[in-house]
């Protein structure tokens, strides 16, 4: 045979196996070792009972399960807040079903690369997460997403290599992002009439009309809403072609009732009667139940404080203090100028 047709065969032969080989390598590191994250942690999200999440200057969130339903427990010490279940459940379950894709470093000086240094590290960004059962705990550092395949590199705090699983863990980047949003108990069905106040400004009064020959409020999908100016207890109608434009008085409402706010701080009585109020909102229910909001003015950032007083409220809304945006607190802030055409306004 002759000879260079039989180094040729060598060499094919050789480069063959060397490529299988690092074919097979390549998918055993991507397979091995493989494995669920965080071995014995439920996969029923219901069986934990509390959940931290922390960066290196702060406890973000934080929430245990009371009385079967989860509370935030990290604005205050001795005040819980209702929690946004669907997003701590979603992590709960991901985590729960996080696979191991690879091993990455196990070199203390390249944990910053991936993340996954520990909180003690100088200007670390890495984020721990503690979940606890009954009688057990778990805990994860969660590091970057990874920008070449799906998933996010984590690292358990005493265990040196790192890994990438197969899921990216959303979780909140400030104290109220997880708290439940929808924090209202009542809505605008509900509502019988709405009062605003602001100090020398005459009051506005908005109230549902009645439907012609009875004392029933008419429709709510018709939005029939009266506007009228209070002067000494005495309510002069808005005529409705003075309005802004047609749906004013129900965009107005809509607006207090799409409530979202920034912050939730526990309430003071002293802390809140240094605040200088802006204006005070009286709702009436359907049922005689009244509602009594104080909107403080804003602060350097154009934002308001606002505090409501909610008899039988299942989230105790009256505990708490919320920051809001200038638009939302604008919406408390309704006046004879903010719905009546300029030439027609007093």
């Amino acid at each position: 045979m002759n000879l260079r047709v039989v180094l040729l065969s060598v060499l094919v032969a050789a480069s063959t196996a060397a490529a299988w080989y690092l074919s097979s390598n390549e998918q055993n590191a991507t397979v091995s070792p493989a494995s669920t994250l965080l071995e014995g942690l439920p996969q029923n999200s219901d069986a934990i009972e509390y959940v931290k999440i922390e960066n290196a200057t702060n406890v973000v969130f934080e929430a245990r399960r009371q009385e079967g339903q989860w509370r935030a427990v990290h604005l205050d010490d001795s005040l819980s807040f209702p929690v946004d279940t669907k997003a701590l459940s979603t992590l709960i379950r991901r985590i729960a079903h996080a696979s191991v894709v690879e091993k990455k470093t196990d070199n203390p000086a390249l944990y910053s690369r991936l993340g996954v240094e520990g909180l003690e590290a100088d200007a670390a960004e890495s984020m721990l997460l503690t979940l606890e059962d009954g009688d057990r705990q778990w805990q994860v550092i969660l590091g970057n997403t990874s920008t070449r395949r799906h998933g996010q590199f984590v690292r358990q705090p005493e265990a040196p290599v790192s890994y990438l699983i197969d899921k990216v863990l959303t979780v909140p980047l400030s104290a109220a992002e997880w708290l439940k949003p929808d924090i209202l108990s009542v809505s605008t069905e509900e509502l019988s009439s709405i009062r605003f106040w602001q100090a020398e400004k005459p009051e506005l009064l908005i109230s549902r009309t009645e439907t012609a020959g009875t004392a029933e409020p008419a429709a709510d999908n018709q939005r029939a809403w009266q506007a009228g100016i209070i002067n000494d207890e005495q309510v002069t109608p808005v005529n409705d072609n003075d309005l802004n434009y047609p749906g004013v008085l129900s965009q107005a409402i809509d607006d207090i009732f799409a409530f979202t706010y920034l912050q939730a701080t526990p309430f003071s009585q002293a802390a809140w009667e240094a605040n200088e109020l802006a204006g005070k909102v009286d709702m009436t229910l359907n049922d005689n139940t009244r509602v009594l909001v104080e909107i403080s003015q804003s602060n350097e950032l154009g934002q308001y404080y606002i505090h409501f007083e909610m008899p039988d409220s299942p989230s105790r809304v009256s505990d708490w203090v919320f920051t809001v945006s200038g638009y939302q607190g604008r919406a408390f802030l309704l006046s004879e100028k903010s719905i009546i055409a300029g030439d027609n306004a007093s």
